[in-house]
Protein backbone atom coordinates (compact mmCIF):
# COMPACT_ATOMS: atom_id res chain seq x y z
CA UNK A 1 0.00 0.00 0.00
CA UNK A 2 1.12 3.34 -0.90
CA UNK A 3 -0.25 6.35 -0.10
CA UNK A 4 0.75 10.04 -0.80
CA UNK A 5 -0.36 13.28 0.37
CA UNK A 6 -1.33 15.18 -2.69
CA UNK A 7 -2.70 18.98 -3.49
CA UNK A 8 -5.29 20.28 -5.00
CA UNK A 9 -3.59 20.53 -8.01
CA UNK A 10 -1.58 17.52 -7.85
CA UNK A 11 -5.74 15.01 -7.25
CA UNK A 12 -7.21 17.40 -10.53
CA UNK A 13 -3.75 16.38 -12.68
CA UNK A 14 -4.19 12.90 -11.86
CA UNK A 15 -7.99 12.86 -12.60
CA UNK A 16 -7.31 14.49 -15.62
CA UNK A 17 -4.46 13.00 -17.07
CA UNK A 18 -3.57 9.82 -14.72
CA UNK A 19 -7.18 8.25 -15.06
CA UNK A 20 -7.20 6.59 -11.93
CA UNK A 21 -8.97 3.21 -10.89
CA UNK A 22 -11.59 3.39 -8.63
CA UNK A 23 -10.39 2.91 -5.14
CA UNK A 24 -7.89 6.50 -5.78
CA UNK A 25 -10.89 8.47 -8.07
CA UNK A 26 -13.00 7.94 -5.06
CA UNK A 27 -10.29 8.94 -2.62
CA UNK A 28 -9.95 12.08 -4.26
CA UNK A 29 -13.77 12.74 -4.90
CA UNK A 30 -14.14 12.55 -1.27
CA UNK A 31 -11.52 14.61 -0.40
CA UNK A 32 -13.10 17.47 -1.60
CA UNK A 33 -11.17 21.45 -1.83
CA UNK A 34 -9.01 20.50 1.25
CA UNK A 35 -5.60 21.50 0.80
CA UNK A 36 -3.91 18.38 1.33
CA UNK A 37 -5.47 14.69 0.88
CA UNK A 38 -4.35 11.24 1.92
CA UNK A 39 -4.89 9.02 -1.00
CA UNK A 40 -3.92 5.32 -1.02
CA UNK A 41 -3.69 2.46 -2.92
CA UNK A 42 -1.41 -0.47 -3.91
CA UNK A 43 1.39 0.23 -6.06
CA UNK A 44 0.21 -1.35 -9.02
CA UNK A 45 -2.86 1.06 -9.57
CA UNK A 46 -0.53 4.01 -8.88
CA UNK A 47 1.86 2.37 -11.39
CA UNK A 48 -1.00 2.88 -13.83
CA UNK A 49 -1.83 6.12 -13.09
CA UNK A 50 2.43 7.07 -13.47
CA UNK A 51 1.72 5.07 -17.08
CA UNK A 52 -0.84 7.43 -17.99
CA UNK A 53 0.36 10.68 -16.46
CA UNK A 54 3.52 10.34 -18.89
CA UNK A 55 1.68 9.07 -21.98
CA UNK A 56 -0.42 12.26 -21.33
CA UNK A 57 3.22 14.17 -21.59
CA UNK A 58 4.49 12.72 -24.54
CA UNK A 59 1.46 13.23 -26.32
CA UNK A 60 1.15 16.67 -24.97
CA UNK A 61 -1.86 16.52 -23.87
CA UNK A 62 -1.75 19.64 -21.74
CA UNK A 63 0.01 23.08 -22.09
CA UNK A 64 3.36 22.92 -21.31
CA UNK A 65 3.58 23.79 -17.68
CA UNK A 66 0.98 21.47 -16.83
CA UNK A 67 2.72 18.83 -18.55
CA UNK A 68 6.18 19.80 -16.67
CA UNK A 69 3.63 19.70 -13.31
CA UNK A 70 2.59 15.98 -14.17
CA UNK A 71 5.84 14.98 -14.96
CA UNK A 72 6.95 15.94 -11.74
CA UNK A 73 4.31 14.18 -10.08
CA UNK A 74 4.90 11.06 -12.00
CA UNK A 75 8.34 11.25 -10.70
CA UNK A 76 7.26 11.75 -7.18
CA UNK A 77 4.91 8.91 -7.14
CA UNK A 78 7.95 6.46 -8.87
CA UNK A 79 10.30 7.41 -6.33
CA UNK A 80 7.55 6.33 -3.47
CA UNK A 81 7.18 2.91 -5.86
CA UNK A 82 10.90 2.67 -5.68
CA UNK A 83 10.38 2.56 -1.46
CA UNK A 84 8.28 -0.31 -2.25
CA UNK A 85 9.65 -2.43 -4.76
CA UNK A 86 13.17 -1.14 -4.93
CA UNK A 87 15.22 -2.06 -8.22
CA UNK A 88 17.53 -5.21 -7.97
CA UNK A 89 20.99 -4.82 -6.86
CA UNK A 90 24.07 -5.88 -8.91
CA UNK A 91 26.35 -7.49 -8.03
Amino acid sequence: MITLMLNREERKLVMDYGYPFDEIAGQIEQAGDVDLARISDEAYWWDQVVGNLSISVVEQAAPEDVCEAMDELASRIECELAKVNPPPQRR
